[in-house]
């Protein structure tokens, strides 16, 4: 370039650019940074889930194709057993994860029904990253058949919510948390990045994206993610419902986030300010879907014999929710005692026990 006015000119022009990229980036940071409460180099726990947790490639989340996956650490099987048997079905949340050995909520029922005078064992069978689908086909599958005795199922699981509050407009009935955890691994190997202009770019980009699949599918008249996932677990349970033995109750429980869902509302807006920004989110995101899910169980429950509604956020709203949980939604050693507890209650209330062992006279 023969003009020297000219060189310069793009000189400062692609200077006065890279400055405004990079203050522009600097802002961005520090706006992930106050919203997320992190910064955006460090992981995640999604990240590291998806990085370092997803399952090995012969393992299945799926008991259908593999039933054998994971038991709940603190009951596993045994065939043959002829004693009454409490099957506590679900995802992460009775399976403890998160607490030691013993304080889940079905292993403190074992000890609360060992005090009273039960001859019961409680079996956890619940497995981490399961669906009410999937959980309630774990039974169909291997349970059904490995505990002829059964006093009642309990099923409780929340990852029907994560699905769709992950996955959004892209949810399709029969996802799984393998299907999401390998397509997190995926993403986040490939397309991992720590500059927050490409961060945000790519955020607008899947956003426009969401909102035209919304827009389609309201045109097509297609059910939204919520109502698609309540209808699967309306059918998942029809199925299973309809196939136990009839003297078996089935006991459902809701999705239970941290938050006030039944009473003491107003202290949410206290509860939810002292939480990171993580909490919050997810205050804003998992209510209205798991307030969905959880009306249409309590619509079940009512709809089948021999189905009950062991509604344990009205046990936890009682309380002061603040200690009852380690996360968003897995319960603490306290939280998983209350529920326990109300769990027994509740069996009592509906006489769902075998009699108490009567002691032997003395001759």
């Amino acid at each position: 370039m023969r003009n020297p006015q000219a060189r310069w000119k793009l000189i400062a022009l692609f200077l006065s650019t890279l400055l405004s990229l990079l203050l522009a980036e600097g802002v961005l940071q520090v706006h992930y940074r106050v919203t997320q409460g992190r910064w955006l180099v460090q992981r995640s726990t999604e990240e590291v889930d998806a990085l370092e947790y997803a399952p090995p490639p012969h393992v299945t989340l799926r008991p259908e194709r593999d039933p054998h996956y994971l038991y709940g650490a603190y009951g596993r099987p045994q065939p043959g057993d002829a004693q009454p048997v409490i099957l506590t079905l679900g995802d992460s949340v009775p399976f403890g994860w998160g607490l030691p050995p013993g304080e889940s909520y079905p292993a403190q029922l074992q000890r609360l029904l060992d005090a009273a005078g039960y001859s019961v064992r409680v079996v956890n069978g619940g497995a981490v990253g399961f669906t009410i689908g999937q959980a309630l086909d774990e039974y169909r599958y291997g349970f059904r058949t490995r505990f002829p005795h059964l006093v009642a199922i309990t099923v409780q699981a929340a990852n029907d919510v994560a699905m769709v509050e992950s996955l959004r407009e892209s949810y399709r009935p029969g996802v799984s948390l393998e299907d999401v955890i390998l397509q997190q691994q995926q993403y986040h190997v490939t397309r991992a990045t720590h500059l927050a202009l490409l961060h945000y770019w790519r955020h607008a980009v899947a956003r426009l994206q969401e909102i035209h699949r919304e827009n389609l599918r309201k045109r097509q008249g297609i059910p939204s993610p919520t109502e698609m996932m309540c209808a699967a677990v309306a059918t998942h349970l029809d199925t299973t419902l309809a196939s136990r033995p009839a003297a078996v109750p089935v006991i459902l429980l809701p999705v239970d986030p941290y938050f006030y869902q039944t009473a003491q509302t107003e202290r949410n807006r206290a509860l939810v300010a002292r939480q990171s920004p993580m909490l919050q989110q997810y205050y804003q995101r998992w209510a209205p879907i798991a307030a969905a899910l959880d009306a249409r169980l309590t619509h079940e429950a009512a709809a089948h014999p021999a189905t009950f509604f062991y509604d344990s956020r009205a046990t936890l709203d009682a309380e002061e929710r603040q200690g009852l949980y380690l996360d968003h939604i897995h319960y603490s050693a306290r939280g998983s005692a209350l529920v326990a507890q109300g769990l027994l209650r509740f069996l009592q209330a509906r006489q769902l026990l075998p009699p108490l062992a009567q002691p032997t006279r003395p001759r």
